[in-house]
């Protein structure tokens, strides 16, 4: 089994995923090919690069044989907000790739960003 490095202090997911492939004594790429979410993407995750989308934690979850993601997420302070939700619904479009996504949530967030400094004045 590959050693996975301690997850960021702040990142409560990423903890919880560490714990449960210690716990089975699954490697980061057995787990990706059993979830379907690409192994650097978990790796990402379990730095503590990234919080996964609720699509990817239940992907995750449900390959753990947890419950679902959603609820993972919520109990371990992942973003489940409106700016969570769009970037889950971008993903989740078949037809955008990663880049596509982060274009697109570029965009939205400097749209939200104005409208927000709009209603401050």
């Amino acid at each position: 089994m590959h050693e996975e490095s301690p997850p960021a202090a702040g990142n409560a997911f990423a903890r919880w995923l560490a714990a449960e492939l210690r716990a089975r004594r699954m490697s980061q790429r057995v787990l990706a090919v059993q979830s379907g979410v690409d192994h650097s993407t978990i790796a990402r995750i379990l730095r503590g690069d990234r919080i996964p989308s609720l699509t990817t934690a239940t992907r995750i979850a449900e390959a753990l044989g947890a419950r679902a993601g959603g609820e993972i997420l919520a109990d371990h302070g992942a973003d489940t907000s409106s700016v969570g939700r769009a970037r889950d619904a971008l993903e989740a479009d078949p037809a955008l790739n990663e880049l596509d996504v982060a274009a697109v949530m570029r965009l939205y967030l400097r749209v939200r960003d104005r409208r927000s400094r709009q209603r401050g004045r």
